[in-house]
Parts: C-alpha cells; structure tokens; sequence
C-alpha cells in the first residue's frame, strides 16, 4: 500500500511525506503455517491491529527531521557485534516508525500532524480490516483440511492445551522480504512420496535419522507419528519412537511430537534416515562393510553405490538400501 501525503508546514509551506507498507511478513507467515510452521503464530492474530507488527514501512520520500529520526533510531538498531542489520535499507517495522510521532496539542510538528491523522484515518482502518481479514481466510482453511500435525495442533490451541499457552510471550517473527523459510522442499517429491510409504509400513517400527537438514523429512516422520499413536491411543514416543542425531529443533514442541535427539551416536531405527550430505561423516557403505553397523533399511537422498549385504533400489531424487536375507 502505498501512503502519498501532501503536508502543510508552517506558513503554508508544503511537503511530500511517501511512503510504502510492506506486508511480506504476513504473507510468509500464512505460507509458512500451511506447512504446518507457525501455526499457533497465526491462531494468535485475533483482532485488526494483531496484523500491524507485522508490517514494514520503505521510506520513499519523507521529510528531514522524519529521515532524521530514522537515522537515529537505525543506528541505535544496530547490532553491536556487527552482524546484518536487523533492518533492510530504507526500511523500518511500523510500530517503530510510529513512536517518531506524537500529538502536542497546538505545538504539534507539521510532520507529526501529517503521520498522525493518516494512521488515524478510516483509510488505514480499512487497510488493516483487510489484512485481518485475509488472515481469518487462512485460518479458516487451514482449519478445514486434513494434514494431521496442522489439526492436532490447532485442537489443542482451541482446547487451550498448547504448549506454547503459558510462554509469558507469544511467538513472533517479522520477516525480511529475503526470508528463506525452513520449511522449504529441498528434496523431489518422489523422495518425499517414497519416504511416506515407507513409513507406513507396520513393519517399520521406528525410525532414526543421521541429521535434521530436512524440515520436511522430519514433518513426515512426525505425522506418522501422531497418526499411529491417534490410531493406539498410545503416547508419540512408545508407539513409534524416532531418534534423530541433531542439537534439537525447536519447530517439533507445536507439535508435541517426542523425539529423541542425539549429540553422538544414534538411536535403533527399523529404517535409517541419512539427512546428511557425506561430508565430514562415515559414509553408510563404510558404516555398513567396514564397521558392521547394520540397519534393517537405509533412505537416502544420494546415491552410495552398491553395498555389501543390501538391495538397492532407486528413484527420483531417492535411494532405498534393504538388507538381504
């Protein structure tokens, strides 16, 4: 949405006050809770003004002492050990940019007037009914399709049994226009249709997982998770244990899948997940034929050959190694 103002400064002297709201970060947001990520971020929004911290302001053409606050308040921003600014050039978070605004009765700055009666428009009411609006239509959708971790989850936000209901703040992640969210596919849909199959297999009983690269790798795994132990009425972790060597990930507490997680070593796992790309670990041909560590499958999005005791069959994007006789 773009803001062009036309401001009266004192004598009469006129002024362009433009700029543009961003709403990027809404959008990833909605984007990212079909992928079963931020879910209970989203159920948070729940009024007009919820969508507005969201919002990002690109400064266009706007009078000098607004640029002026906006240096400081960027400066000031900074990160002190030099890291990317947490703010992209020319842009501001818009409840930032309004704390640069007050109303002073009769001594009020011209510029401060200008800002002040637009955010107080019907204008910008309508702006933000808008994006609450498309927000509601998100979460009506997702409320009405069947992927089994988005449902549980939003069962429990509803039944007020979240995990997340008595963290002291809610989630919360304004994003760049640049985000790259961690939810993204990064292996073919062939890999990702194989893997469902296989997990479904009631031979399989377990799963372990040489590392967490994958977002979705471990989404599959955990809604075969939760599905078996909705089936068994069992708790996640005694109905179909998962082991995955990682430092952890914190996206698996929305979903209250119970996950061991590994510094060194691993888990049993009827099938062995390898999420990791070779470099700087032990192959699993060499994991299988020099040091005997045998699993009954083996998933891999790569190929490693043949190997000493296994089939191999292959796919796209996939290889499945299963131990003969």
């Amino acid at each position: 949405m773009l803001i062009n103002l036309e401001c009266r400064g004192f004598r009469g002297k006129r002024f362009p006050f433009r700029v543009e709201l961003l709403t990027h970060a809404l959008e990833h947001l909605v984007n990212d809770a079909r992928n079963a990520y931020r879910v209970y971020e989203l159920f948070s929004i729940q009024r007009p003004g919820d969508t507005l911290k969201y919002i990002w302001i690109r400064l266009l053409d706007v009078p000098e002492p607004v640029q002026r606050r906006y240096t400081s308040a960027r400066e000031a921003a900074a990160d002190k050990y030099g890291r990317e600014h947490p703010w992209p050039e020319n842009q501001i978070p818009l409840i930032h940019f309004d704390s640069f605004f007050s109303w002073y009765w009769d001594d009020t700055e011209p510029e401060d007037e200008c800002w002040l009666a637009e955010r107080e428009s019907v204008r910008f009411q309508e702006h933000a009914d808008a994006l609450f609006a498309e927000i509601l239509k998100a979460q009506q959708e997702l409320e009405s399709q069947q992927d089994t971790l988005i449902t549980h989850e939003i069962a429990q936000l509803k039944s007020r049994l979240h995990s997340f209901d008595y963290e002291a703040e809610l989630p919360f992640l304004r994003t760049r226009e640049n985000y790259r969210t961690i939810a993204m596919p990064i292996r073919t849909e062939a890999y990702y249709a194989k893997l469902k199959d296989l997990l479904r297999d009631p031979e399989i009983q377990s799963i372990a997982s040489r590392g967490d690269t994958d977002f979705q790798t471990v989404r599959i795994c955990c809604v075969e998770q939760r599905r078996r132990a909705n089936s068994s009425g069992l708790k996640p972790l005694d109905t179909y244990p998962i082991s995955i060597l990682s430092d952890g990930v914190n996206y698996i507490k929305a979903w209250e899948s119970e996950v061991m997680f590994f510094c060194e070593g691993l888990g049993y796992g009827d099938i062995w997940i390898e999420q990791t790309d070779g470099s700087g670990d032990v192959s699993i041909k060499v994991l299988v034929e020099k040091y005997g560590r045998k699993r009954p499958r083996y998933f891999t999005f790569s190929d490693h050959g043949d190997i000493r005791g296994y089939s191999r069959e292959a796919g796209c994007g996939w290889y499945l190694y299963v131990a003969v006789g």
